[in-house]
């Protein structure tokens, strides 16, 4: 005996509005369907509403994967290739190996569908079954490039030496390019020909950093280009020597606002092999210019107390037949005038008129440091700055516009924000940074200091220096002069 199935409830359904709790699971067996309880699963509509939206948009993601997928990147970590050699791993994997994919609210389902709308040809995605023993969470998907096998045949012509060829050096980024996706997407602009024009993004790191750090972007960065026609282009269009960039053909219409901002930041590249040479220049003067500041600061100690009474001695003996032991009681608030005394129209260099500065961000440029230290007030003369260096040296035109600008910033402790900042911040909201440190160059340092600077500067630096001390600029042979005076009104006689 048989009995005909028979389906439940097909004159009347219910409306989708009302969904009741808990949810059940719908099993098929042969005599009819039966429902089964089962635990709360979220449903798309549901778990949409609880799951909180990707912050990276779907075609930022296919970009970034086109990033973490690259020759290169194959090329150099085995963990993105599967042992068997058909290219497939697991997307988990991928997701996790890139920082810029350190979404928590980037699952893999949101992967696959962006790389399914945004780059259908570029992937071969499949799903993972839960059959037999896995390693690893259940279910997942897993990934390899498309052109798997044409990767894997030229796995031999890759080397270090090849790469190395096509890498370059760019700094001044505009900020909207200060992070893997924001340089991904100016390169994309820059090269419309090329479908997928960078390698590898890396930023260098700080000589301070600690080992364990991850190296943010302060403005440059070292990149790994897909073809060397298109280096040899941007080396073109955005020189190294070149103040003002130009470049032959525009992106897209909705492109061209970060063209406008890179030229105005004044970005300039460099090949890998020319910025590796500046590098090796760079560190050999700056391990002797340490050198040169360790020898003079321990040099100092042994000067300082020298130097004292022959400043003070000869001016007393001068004025006074009295000892000299007394004079120095009253007058430690005369330290400025006295500076002033010494400054002669055939002084070496003007006395007290270098400042150090410590704490600046290596990246940064004159420009902003000048407008940085303007604000105290103090008129500056020149800003001695070495990019990649975390000190600079300000000449200002007198002694008292050094005491102010050391004055102003010990009284308001300042901290440089990034490369660009030319106004500061106080130092209480940015505890993380290390405040401006402004000191008084003197001694034994001063000395080293205008050693190195030209004679005809160091004239320039006294004749300004007197000028602003309100002093008389007269060879010492003043007597000379009267007489030639009189032999002039002799012979007009």
């Amino acid at each position: 005996m048989s009995f005909a199935f028979v389906p439940r409830s097909v004159g009347r359904s219910k409306p989708r509005g009302g969904v009741s709790s808990p949810s059940t699971a719908v099993t098929m067996s042969r005599g009819a369907a039966v429902q089964s309880p089962q635990p709360t699963i979220a449903t798309p509509s549901t778990a949409s509403s609880s799951r909180s939206v990707p912050s990276i948009s779907g075609e930022d993601i296919a970009l970034l994967l086109s990033l973490v997928l690259s020759e290169y990147a194959l090329w150099v970590a085995p963990a993105l290739r599967d042992p068997n050699r058909d290219g497939y791993v697991a997307l988990s994997s991928v997701i996790s190996s890139h920082s810029a994919l350190q979404d928590p609210s980037l699952s893999e389902a949101v992967v696959v569908k962006s790389l399914r709308q945004y780059a259908p040809d570029g992937y071969d995605i499949r799903m993972i079954l839960a059959t037999g023993v896995k390693h690893g969470p259940p279910g997942g998907y897993e990934i390899r490039r498309r052109d798997w096998d044409k990767v894997v045949s030229s796995f031999s012509s890759y080397s270090r030496n090849a790469w190395q060829a096509k890498a370059l050096y760019v700094e001044r980024l505009p900020h909207a390019a200060r992070a893997h996706l924001g340089i991904l997407k100016l390169f994309k602009t820059l090269l419309p020909n090329t479908p997928n024009p960078l390698q590898t993004i890396s930023f260098p790191a700080h000589h301070q950093d600690p080992p364990d750090a991850v190296p943010k972007c302060k403005g440059f960065a070292l990149l790994t280009l897909t073809n060397k026609a298109d280096l040899d282009k941007i080396l073109a269009d955005w020189p190294w020597s070149s103040e003002s960039s130009t470049i032959s053909e525009r992106g897209r219409e909705a492109s061209e606002d970060i063209l406008e901002e890179a030229r105005r930041a004044g970005m300039r590249t460099l090949a890998k092999a020319a910025w590796d040479k500046l590098q090796d220049e760079y560190l050999a003067y700056r391990a002797r210019l340490l050198e040169e500041i360790a020898r003079a600061e321990a040099e100092e100690p042994a000067a300082q107390p020298v130097a004292q009474p022959h400043t003070t001695q000869p001016k007393r003996k001068k004025r006074t037949s009295s000892p000299p032991p007394p004079a120095p009681e009253p007058e430690p608030a005369a330290e400025a005038p006295a500076s002033k005394s010494t400054l002669t129209a055939s002084s070496r260099y003007p006395p007290a008129c270098v400042v150090r500065v410590r704490n600046v961000v290596p990246g940064t440029n004159k420009t902003a440091l000048r407008s940085l230290f303007a604000i105290s007030g103090a008129e500056l003369d020149y800003v001695d700055f070495t990019k990649g260096l975390d000190s600079c040296y300000l000449r200002v035109a007198s002694s008292s516009h050094a005491h102010k600008l050391v004055g102003h910033f010990a009284s308001h402790p300042t901290v440089q924000k990034d490369a660009l900042d030319d106004a500061g911040a106080p130092a209480s909201e940015h505890e993380q940074l290390r405040p401006l440190v402004v000191e008084l160059l003197d001694g034994r340092q001063e000395e080293v200091y205008w050693g190195q600077v030209p004679e005809k500067v160091r004239k320039q630096a006294v004749l300004k220096a007197t000028s602003a001390a309100g002093l008389t600029v007269e060879p010492e042979g003043g007597e000379g002069e009267e007489t030639k005076g009189a032999r002039k009104r002799r012979r007009r006689k």
